[in-house]
């Protein structure tokens, strides 16, 4: 329990009696924001060069309430990188699934509503050195022109975090279940109207964003087939794509897949790639074994390909799924992440901030309620407040 004494210019004197972190860098894990994701072997890397390890968050109103407050505390994402010794976040936002679900009510009125916690999200990510992967999370693409609609959904975030260095975009999820222009019927992502839409897509994006990382090029749920000739032949032209450009990967899920021959034919012909949705069967996804493998991130870390987790939504504590069945796993058999003795790289080493060993500055973090002594009486209210606090600019008094 604390007690901070304040002067706000519209109240008297204002207790806040509450919990506070005080986070010190280099003590609890600040780090500087990552560089921008780049193009190395024939997939996504690191602004250091190493493969994309991720847990994935989702933001919802109601679909994933709990989740979205377990991602606004700062301490969660030092976890993620500390206990789960990950580099990155796939950012899914579900309210355009709400939507086509037809639940309405539990997605954000607007996109710049649900805007308040990617934002959020996105900065302490930043601040703790992770990666984000924006995704427009929909099992179909909502394409009504409306508020949810993806191309209102990308004219909007795609200009609106171009300069964050550490967020990629990842256009769709999965389109392949209602096509645009046949609801309920099987996607053929070479007809006219899909690539006229996912070409659309792309230059929206791009445009908005000439520097980011995008994943792109339709997203399949199996890679049952050699897609770089769609990829390379017919998409490629129609969106402008150049996928030596190092800024465009193509992203696949492994629902399904029983071996890699297409996989790796794909990557052979020279399409950067990244898996992004490693799945449980034990929370009874339909899972990948991929040529034996239990989980289709073991299969990607020995053939050194990204991958970015998929676990259920809306649970208190994100680290759960991961911690009880994907570290033991990979600890079990000696993941190259984790090494065959246990070991393993971090996966991003908080910057020592304190160059002469002295503390330069801290971040005080503090929720609770503020009590407003008035003569007429108390009122209080609920409050969080965030103080960054350059301590080389403070003298000694108090």
């Amino acid at each position: 329990m604390i007690q901070l004494s304040m002067k706000i210019q519209r109240f008297a004197i204002i207790l806040v009696v509450g919990t506070a972190t005080i986070i010190v860098p280099g003590s609890q894990g600040f780090a500087a924001p990552r560089g921008r994701a780049i193009i190395k072997d024939g997939t996504v890397k690191t602004d250091d060069g190493q493969l994309l390890r991720g847990m994935s968050l989702h933001v919802s109103k109601t679909y994933s309430a709990r989740a979205v407050q377990w991602g606004l505390q700062i301490s969660n994402l030092i976890d993620v990188r500390d206990k789960l010794h990950m580099n990155s976040i796939r950012l899914n936002c579900l309210d355009p699934r709400a939507v086509k679900d037809g639940r309405p009510t539990q997605a954000f009125a607007t996109i710049a509503e649900e805007a308040v916690y990617t934002d959020s999200i996105i900065a302490l990510a930043g601040e703790v050195g992770l990666n984000i992967v924006l995704n427009y999370h929909c099992l179909m693409l909502v394409t009504d022109g409306g508020t949810w609609d993806i191309r209102n959904f990308w004219k909007f975030y795609a200009p609106r975090y171009k300069d964050k260095t550490w967020v990629s975009y990842e256009i769709e999820n999965e389109p392949w279940q209602h096509p645009p222009n046949s609801p309920g019927a099987v996607w053929n992502p070479s007809d006219a109207p899909s690539l006229s839409l996912e070409a659309e897509l792309y230059k929206i994006v791009r445009s908005a964003a000439p520097n980011s990382m995008i994943l792109t090029g339709y997203e399949p749920v199996c890679v049952t087939d050699n897609w770089a000739p769609y990829l390379k032949d017919i998409y490629a032209p129609a969106a402008g794509i150049n996928w030596n450009s190092g800024k465009d990967a193509w992203p696949w899920h492994p629902y399904q897949e029983t071996n890699s021959a297409s996989i790796k034919a794909t990557r052979a012909a020279g399409i950067p790639m990244i898996m992004t949705e490693n799945s449980y069967p034990e929370e009874g996804d339909n899972n990948a074994i991929i040529d034996g493998y239990h989980y289709p991130a073991e299969w990607c870390e020995r053939n050194g390909v990204s991958w970015l987790d998929w676990h259920r939504w809306n649970t208190a504590d994100q680290l759960a799924t991961p911690l009880a069945y994907l570290i033991p796993d990979a600890q079990k058999k000696g993941w190259a992440w984790w090494g065959t003795a246990g070991t393993h790289p971090i996966a991003r080493a908080p910057l020592d901030a304190l160059v002469d060993k002295s503390i330069k500055s801290i971040m005080i973090n503090a929720n609770g309620r503020i009590i407003d002594k008035q003569a007429t009486g108390n009122r209080e209210f609920t409050v969080s407040i965030r103080r960054d606090i350059n301590v080389e600019k403070q003298d000694n008094r108090r």
